[in-house]
């Protein structure tokens, strides 16, 4: 006689029927039951669906099934898991999805792979007790508000293949920021609202930062911005503490690229000092 424990751990939540004992597959559907998440069939491989119990503390995504690898993180997977502590996400992973983790507000860390090619809108949110957040050197895309709400988050890193951020992508309270050296726009208020940003820097190559994308910054302090920019659209309205500007280029071309904003700053360019 099956025991009645057994039969209820391996219950397709997708479709009810009962899943063999020696197996995770479902015979009815394409779900794939692991340990503690579920997946599913989706083109090319496999995709995580989500935990197979909301109040998940540890999780490990694997990395191939049935030989195939395992490329995405859907949309909302885990999100709400307010137990979830730590996640192991493996090489392979090409997509998190948008809100996959968001309210997961026991996650500390989040390390993406370089595999990791897109990050989906609100997919860190509300995160409150993350404070570092690792993204891997493929990454090309995040999407908006992708961290917003990360109260403790005071360490975060790109890699070297962000194209884009897209409008307030890293509302959050950032120590320290370094972005992508293909990364070419900043959108509006990207790094807005983010109390502990104290210093950024911008590499070579971005060539527009968008209105107001580091207001409100109370703790920003210094910030480098490269000769590539072609326009400045008031990126510090508000509430800030920024002092200095370190422009690698002209005073005369920082002038033409540069929308006037409240206030007195003082910019260092490479032949002299400019007071704006």
């Amino acid at each position: 006689m099956m025991n009645a424990n057994a039969s209820l751990e391996n219950k397709c939540p997708s479709c009810g029927k009962i899943i063999p004992l020696d197996s995770f597959s479902c015979p009815n559907c394409d779900f794939f039951l692991g340990e503690e998440i579920l997946y599913s069939k989706i083109k090319g491989g496999y995709g995580v669906k989500g935990p197979k119990n909301q109040n998940i503390r540890l999780g490990k995504i694997e990395a191939t099934l049935d030989g195939v690898f395992v490329s995405s993180i859907s949309p909302s997977a885990f999100s709400g898991c307010q137990n979830l502590a730590s996640i192991l996400i493996p090489d392979g992973i090409k997509v998190v999805g948008d809100s996959a983790f968001e309210g997961c507000s026991s996650l500390v860390t989040a390390l993406l792979p370089s595999s990791v090619e897109i990050i989906g809108k609100r997919a860190f949110a509300s995160c409150l007790s993350l404070s570092d957040l690792t993204l891997g050197d493929g990454l090309n895309a995040v999407g908006g508000s992708a961290s917003c709400y990360c109260h403790n988050l005071t360490a975060m890193r790109y890699g070297g293949s962000l194209l884009s951020l897209g409008d307030a992508s890293f509302t959050c309270t950032c120590g320290a920021s370094s972005s992508s050296r293909k990364l070419e726009r900043i959108e509006d208020e990207s790094f807005a609202y983010c109390p502990s940003l104290k210093e950024v820097y911008v590499p070579e190559g971005v060539k527009a930062i968008g209105y107001g994308a580091f207001s409100y910054c109370k703790s920003l302090s210094k910030i480098t911005l490269p000769s590539t920019l072609d326009k400045i659209i008031s990126p510090f309205e508000g509430d800030t503490s920024l002092k200095e500007i370190h422009y690698q280029g002209l005073k005369s071309s920082f002038r033409a690229i540069y929308e006037k904003r409240k206030g007195t700053i003082e910019v260092i360019c490479l032949d002299g000092t400019l007071r704006i």
